[in-house]
């Protein structure tokens, strides 16, 4: 069976910078630390543990040396409804760059979530689920008062972006990946 890599290339400031064959950027997992840690851009982003739709837990600082795009979403909101399949594209266009989505869902019922999950065949996140009180208490570490809203984390754990999804271009995410 023949492997079939891929040149790695990364666009930023407008130069393209090659990788090499099956490159991936090499990560750099601790954050410096001067870095405080908040729920803005430039900060550490807060740890949490919330679990997952199996009940196990999973704790942000996991991801760490991976870029993260953190989703905020539920399954009633029409605006994240069609935002979904525009985060599924980036993940599979990134998932070379070593990009996770993990995606809390701010659903009441862990129901509601899964059905939204399986319907548009979101299995590529990583998807947690809780309590609503305990969802909510994570998107207000990060200042979410509305939903969608996604979460760029580089590899190091620093928010580098805070937004509707639909602002998170190509030109946003390169640079951090």
């Amino acid at each position: 069976m023949a492997s079939l890599g891929f040149t790695a290339l990364a666009v930023v400031a407008g130069f393209v910078l090659s990788l090499g064959q099956g490159a991936v950027p090499p990560c750099s997992p601790a954050a410096p630390p001067d870095v405080p840690v908040g729920g803005g851009v430039g900060q550490r982003a807060p740890d949490f543990v919330l679990p997952d739709l199996g009940g196990n837990p999973v704790s942000l600082s996991s991801f760490r040396g991976c870029p993260v795009l953190l989703d905020f979403w539920a399954s009633w909101c029409k605006p994240c409804q069609a935002s979904a399949p525009r985060i599924e594209a980036l993940r599979q266009k990134y998932a070379p760059w070593g990009l996770k989505v993990v995606a809390v869902s701010l659903d009441y019922r862990k129901e509601d979530a899964v059905r939204f999950i399986e319907a548009r065949g979101l299995q590529g996140f990583v998807h947690l689920w809780a309590p609503f009180s305990e969802a909510r208490a994570v998107a207000r570490l990060f200042g979410i008062d509305a939903i969608p809203r996604t979460v760029l984390l580089d590899r190091q754990g620093i928010i580098r972006f805070i937004g509707p999804p639909d602002n998170l271009t190509d030109a946003v995410l390169l640079p951090w990946l």
